[in-house]
């Protein structure tokens, strides 16, 4: 009857222009911070808004890793993002008997923007007309 401790220690790094690592959670456990849970929701917003109650609406990973025993380091890796666009993520736990730990933490992160490609033109020599001139004798 005891649902999951919720995550509080959510962190987003390493960003990419198309990815992110959520790592260094803790695991919470299957009863509070106890044993091992069952399984995590992770979900994403494009934008910096997300609450408890537009988690539901998020759009939700596939391929969440397990959780492991209560006190251990997790990691995912957040792929196909867009980049130069604010994200927010966040997760949730469950226990076998389905009971759903709160919201964890929310972090919120840009991803790198795209490097335009250089010009085709050739480069300007800095203006100034005619450097020749020279010498006479």
């Amino acid at each position: 009857t005891t649902p999951p401790a919720a995550v509080s220690d959510l962190v987003a790094s390493e960003i990419t222009q198309t990815s992110a690592d959520l790592v260094t959670w803790t695991a919470p456990g299957d009863d509070g911070n106890v044993g091992t849970a069952a399984s995590y929701d992770i979900r994403y917003v494009t934008g910096d808004t997300m609450n408890d109650s537009s988690y539901v609406s998020a759009l939700q990973v596939s391929g969440e890793p397990l959780p492991l025993s209560a006190g251990s380091a997790q990691t995912y890796v957040l792929i196909g993002l867009t980049p130069g666009t604010a994200y927010a993520a966040a997760l949730k736990t469950l226990d076998e008997a389905g009971n759903v730990s709160a919201i964890s933490n929310i972090v919120r992160f840009t991803t790198i923007a795209l490097t335009p490609t250089p010009s085709s033109e050739p480069p300007s020599d800095g203006g100034g007309g005619g450097g020749g001139g020279g010498g006479g004798w």
